[in-house]
């Protein structure tokens, strides 16, 4: 099972090192990070306390396949995380 924590720990942690390669890569980092454990990374997303929100955010926005939403919510987390600081 994917630890999505570190998941998302480690693509906040890049995209916080490297702001323009985050800015020109964003979309293919997360993809590469989620979208082979979509189901499960949306499940996980949908049910941890912080993230639920991006998720019903997200589904207000994207109508996609589980992949592409499951990137949509992962870049969405890591910006928020961004934002944070």
């Amino acid at each position: 099972m994917q630890d999505f924590e570190e998941t998302i720990a480690a693509l906040a942690a890049a995209a916080r090192a490297d702001r323009d390669g985050w800015s020109r890569d964003s979309f293919s980092r997360t993809a590469a990070a989620v979208a082979d454990h979509a189901a499960a990374f949306l499940d996980w997303a949908r049910d941890h306390r912080r993230w639920s929100f991006v998720v019903a955010e997200a589904a207000e926005v994207v109508c996609a396949k589980p992949r592409e939403a499951a990137v949509f919510v992962a870049h969405a987390i890591v910006d928020e995380l961004l934002e944070d600081e």
